[in-house]
């Protein structure tokens, strides 16, 4: 993954117009990153995903936003996100606070809803590494500067921005599947039994599923239990037909098949590699 930030004294009830507290952009995601603030943060955040795809919980319901999704998170909204590890996940975030914060997104129409869509541009980068830099270098006058080039990204954003309502609803709709297959890994059901959960159709409810997951059900499931399998063999002595027990694969050999086509190594192999090694994403 690659990792480009700043910080500045973290201000987060500034006086000041606007102030920011902090800047970055990762991209080429390669491992699954996680970021849980079950308080949430003392000022604003937007996310932007450049590329790639963000798995974002709110109130109990967990989205899929992918390329081109700005998310925006107020002071002390809990805030849990993920990103997978195959995807080529990419996306700006920047933190900030002022007393002008709320007059100027709703300004701009970035305040009323907590997820936007629009067209990506290249020079989002572009703008976000010139914020990076006036963090980093700190120049006379530098928060001027910083806030400048903020507000012209913002004003950016809001011209290619539109609210979207009906992927929220259709979210919505196929959530109690999603909540049921991430809590329920062990647990069998059928691609009817979760289409009923939802009170949808089969047809219409793997429609919306591989619209919005981008994956089957049953594909979602298995990629849910592979990390939650990579987990067990890197954080415990478990063996590897207790692991598959737990996970409510009766076949332990049918388990490290799944884990070898998805990993291009056997569950063995992966212990012995990342044993005690793990990374975690504090943004």
């Amino acid at each position: 993954m690659k990792v480009l930030q700043a910080h500045d004294k973290e201000n987060y009830l500034s006086n000041s117009f606007i102030h920011i507290n902090g800047v970055g952009y990762f991209s080429e995601i390669d491992y699954v990153t996680n970021t849980s603030r079950p308080n949430g943060w003392r000022d604003y955040q937007f996310i932007l995903i450049t590329n790639g795809e963000m798995h974002v919980s709110r109130n109990g319901k967990t989205y899929c936003y992918k390329k081109g999704s700005l998310i925006l998170f107020k002071p002390d909204e809990p805030q849990r996100y993920s990103c997978p590890k195959d995807k080529n996940s990419a996306y700006i975030w920047i933190h900030f606070s002022g007393y002008a914060v709320k007059e100027v997104l709703e300004e701009l129409s970035l305040y009323n809803s907590n997820f936007y869509t629009l067209k990506t541009d290249a020079k989002d980068v572009y703008k976000i590494e010139k914020i990076i830099k006036e963090l980093s270098v700190k120049k006379p006058n530098y928060h001027i500067r910083s806030v400048q080039y903020f507000l012209d990204f913002l004003y950016s954003l809001s011209t290619r921005v539109n609210v979207v309502n009906q992927n929220v609803t259709d979210y919505d709709k196929i959530t109690p599947a999603i909540d049921k297959i991430i809590s329920n890994t062990e647990e069998y059901f059928t691609v009817n039994d979760l289409a009923n959960l939802c009170d949808l159709s089969v047809s219409r409810f793997l429609f919306l599923f591989k619209k919005l997951m981008g994956k089957s059900p049953i594909a979602f499931k298995n990629e849910i239990l592979l990390e939650r399998a990579k987990n067990m063999l890197t954080d415990s002595d478990m063996t590897i037909t207790e692991i598959s027990l737990t996970l409510g694969e009766q076949d332990p050999l049918y388990l490290s098949k799944k884990f070898k086509k998805a990993y291009g190594t056997s569950p063995l192999n992966y212990r012995l590699l990342n044993k005690n090694t793990t990374k975690n994403d504090k943004v």
